[in-house]
């Protein structure tokens, strides 16, 4: 994508951005940090779960370094394994919680990009029909879910199946004779998030958290003295981040990018290279620094 934007005029344009929008995305970062770590908090107090703030800051971001490097953000679960080496919290128990928001994440982008392609899903029919493509696999995924968190029963037959495709791992035999009271353990865990203040906490502090998302794009594009409306970057993320997830690149890396500049070529009369430089920023505000301090903190925090 680089190479056919232009790769010079992609390092020129970047020279001239603005600084002081660069810190003000960096401020945005840390406020969409602090958002994540509520949520989590709340729902883990939904379970009798109490952590410290700062530490519960530190287990998130060092969690977004491997979630981040991870095909489809598969390893979102190492944050309740850093839970239970730090904290002595079961790692079922903790599990739901980072399940439910995955769910909230997902809800509240489908939501938006749903609504915002009733109005340009004719501009961007290639992206259009990739979303309601997406919209068939989570809701294969959602239902599936459902089917097995019912019962006790129904969990332990999933986590058997699971175990089975790792079997080739000695480890797993010492798992699989736990797999009773894991999944006995994660259905009621699950039964106690049918609380409405909860759940209605979840998706507000969601929808924030993907606004801030949004900002970090708006913010991009200004530092480089392009104005977009907002609108526009949280349909992009949206859509970018939703279609991404399923290529099952780490990161979503290249797939996201190439849906949001498709996106943005398709409504302004912007070069490639602009665009391109834009979501570069971007990236380097949300992902980057997500990887980056990440990683410090689990090699000096929790190796």
């Amino acid at each position: 994508m680089i190479y056919f934007s232009g790769p010079l005029e992609i390092i020129q344009i970047l020279s001239q951005a603005n600084p002081f929008f660069i810190l003000l995305g960096i401020f945005i970062w840390f406020f969409d940090s602090i958002l994540r770590t509520v949520r989590w908090q709340i729902l883990l107090k939904r379970i009798n779960i109490s952590i410290p703030f700062l530490d519960a800051w530190q287990i998130m971001v060092a969690s977004m370094f491997i979630s981040n490097l991870s095909p489809a953000k598969t390893g979102d679960p190492v944050r309740s394994l850093i839970l239970k080496r730090t904290n002595k919290k079961s790692f079922s128990k903790t599990l739901p919680s980072i399940i439910i928001e995955r769910l909230s994440d997902i809800t509240i982008l489908i939501t938006i990009g749903f609504i915002g392609l009733l109005f340009v899903s004719s501009t961007i029919p290639q992206i259009s029909y990739w979303f309601y493509l997406s919209l068939f696999v989570y809701a294969g995924i959602f239902l599936s879910f459902l089917y097995f968190i019912v019962t006790p029963k129904k969990m332990e037959t999933f986590l058997s199946k699971i175990l089975s495709l790792f079997s080739f791992i000695p480890q797993t035999k010492k798992y699989a004779k736990k797999i009773n009271y894991f999944s006995n353990i994660i259905s009621s865990t699950f039964s106690k998030y049918k609380s409405l203040p909860t759940i209605t906490y979840s998706f507000i502090l969601t929808s924030f958290i993907w606004l801030m998302q949004s900002f970090i794009l708006l913010i991009s594009f200004y530092s480089l003295g392009i104005s977009v409306p907002l609108w526009y970057c949280l349909l992009a993320i949206s859509l970018s981040v939703l279609i991404g997830i399923l290529t099952f690149l780490p990161g979503t890396i290249g797939s996201s990018e190439f849906i949001t500049v498709l996106f943005f070529t398709s409504f302004l009369s912007l070069a490639p290279s602009q665009i391109t430089s834009a979501v570069i920023i971007q990236r380097l505000l949300s992902f980057g620094i997500y990887v980056s301090l990440g990683a410090i903190i689990f090699s000096y925090k929790f190796k």
